[in-house]
């Protein structure tokens, strides 16, 4: 009996020196969360909170976090420093509380207060820099992180109080909702439409580059400032801009697309605008009496004449057939010397150099002429063999557009915007002056001659004939004595063939 007591005591002593030592061997219990920062302190139902302290553990787990008992569900982002949580629904002002492995952190203060209310806005419209009284509830005393939604970007805050904002239209602004951010928290949306341009209609729906388009509509802005009108692929000409009227000439280089109007920063709507391309590829034959067919081939003059013109040798030319790719015309009795071209609807295509066969074979030069109001350009008349001609009665179509000065050879004049025609002698040369600035590519001026003319254009562009040859120096250079025409900066000097 003695023996067994023996054996049971040694065992429950061995016992006990093992639980001894497994409890030696655990590690000193862990610290408990603790929360320092609640970023912000207060806000609303919905907004989101970042909670800052330490032993929060490098991902929740089995964590929690709770607003006065209610618990915030999973985190938006969880380290051993930072927790991002979202105020749940139903939560109230009381403490927030982490719990970590069953210890609970110290309790930090949290407000819920109530989510920003929008109750009015006025006005619920209005173009970019119009400011705008938001009235609610909930912004907040002072303005601090708040934040409001015009249309369809943040305004600029003027003033801000807990009930009223005062806040600016973006610039850039389109139709979209009011809302006010505070604390994290988005107020309930108004609607808010912004006047941005809207085009009504676009008269003519088609044309040529130089063709006046005017587009009726609403809040293009009462001036044009930094607005811009585009008639098919590049910017039109801005001829006279109202809010709800814009007048353009379609660009030199524009393809078919659309017109659209870009104001504050903002497109309008888009109308579909289509460019018929007036050009003339060639005339023959290229030197004619009164009286003989000629024949204009090219593309963009029509399916019928309407208003269409032919000019031949700087007088309209008498049509004998009209079709969209070739006009047949007969020479005018009293044609002269000058350039062939086609017009419809008032737009004028490229010119062709084109003689009517006379004793001394008299040119003018130049025999096309494109210039800004106040310019001046020398004249001069050639023979055959391009020697000057001096003594002949020069004169203009309309000298209230185009005059010339009294010398020998004259000083042509630009004094108003229009079209003229020079005579002198047996020749002639067509003018063109422009109100401003002409379009990319215009041909400032053109010499005619025996299958070849010699130009320069505005910058942009320069005069493609048939072959589309071009360089840079005059077909013919000018003698000593001949006036040299000027270059204004930015032009090309170009050679054109028209020869067959």
């Amino acid at each position: 009996m003695s023996g067994i007591k023996k054996v049971l005591l040694s065992g429950a002593a061995l016992l006990l020196v093992g639980w001894s030592s497994a409890q030696a061997a655990q590690p000193p219990a862990a610290d408990p969360p603790s929360v320092s920062r609640l970023s912000p302190a207060s806000s609303p139902v919905g907004a989101t909170v970042v909670i800052g302290g330490s032993n929060f553990g490098v991902r929740q787990g089995s964590s929690t976090v709770t607003f006065n008992g209610t618990s915030a569900g999973r985190a938006n982002g969880w380290t051993a420093a930072n927790i991002i949580v979202t105020v749940p629904r139903g939560a109230t002002t009381g403490d927030v509380v982490v719990m970590v492995g069953g210890m609970a952190s110290n309790g930090a203060l949290f407000t819920v207060t109530a989510r920003p209310r929008v109750t009015s806005v006025s006005p619920t419209s209005g173009a970019g820099g119009v400011d705008v009284t938001i009235s609610g509830s909930g912004f907040g005393a002072a303005q601090e992180t708040g934040t409001v939604w015009l249309g369809s970007r943040n305004g600029t805050v003027e003033s801000w109080s807990d009930t009223q904002i005062v806040a600016t239209v973006a610039s850039n602004a389109m139709s979209g909702t009011v809302q006010v951010h505070q604390g994290g928290a988005w107020s309930n949306s108004v609607p808010f439409k912004v006047a941005t341009a809207t085009i009504s209609s676009v008269a003519p729906s088609s044309g040529v580059p130089g063709t006046l388009v005017t587009i009726e509509g609403s809040g293009f802005g009462s001036a044009q400032e930094g607005g811009k009108v585009w008639l098919g692929s590049v910017p039109g000409e801005v001829q006279s801009w109202s809010d709800s009227q814009i007048v353009a000439l379609v660009g030199a280089r524009s393809a078919s697309g659309h017109a659209v109007v870009l104001h504050n920063g903002v497109m309008s709507n888009a109308v579909p605008f289509a460019l018929n391309s007036l050009h003339l590829t060639s005339v023959r034959p290229t030197s004619a009496a009164p009286g003989l067919p000629v024949t204009f081939t090219g593309a963009g003059f029509g399916d019928f004449q309407g208003t269409g013109k032919v000019w031949l040798g700087g007088t309209e030319g008498q049509v004998v057939s009209w079709s969209d790719r070739q006009v047949v015309a007969m020479v005018a009795p009293e044609a002269l010397t000058g350039i062939a071209r086609v017009q419809q609807d008032g737009v004028r295509s490229n010119a062709v150099p084109f003689t009517v066969p006379g004793p001394d074979g008299l040119r003018l030069e130049p025999a096309l002429i494109n210039m800004s109001v106040g310019d001046e350009h020398p004249m001069q008349a050639v023979n055959a063999a391009g020697r000057r001609v001096m003594g002949l009665n020069w004169a203009s179509s309309d000298p209230a557009v185009a005059g010339l000065s009294m010398d020998d050879p004259p000083v042509l004049k630009a004094v108003a915007a229009g079209h003229v025609t020079i005579t002198a002698g047996t020749a002639s040369a067509d003018v063109t002056i422009w109100a401003g600035e002409m379009p990319e590519g215009t041909v400032l001026w053109m010499n005619s001659g025996t299958g070849s003319g010699a130009g320069r254009t505005a910058p942009g562009g320069a005069q493609r004939g048939r072959r589309g040859g071009r360089v840079v120096v005059p077909a013919r250079p000018p003698a000593a004595a001949d006036p040299a025409p000027s270059q204004p900066a930015g032009t090309t000097d170009v050679v054109v063939e028209y020869g067959p």
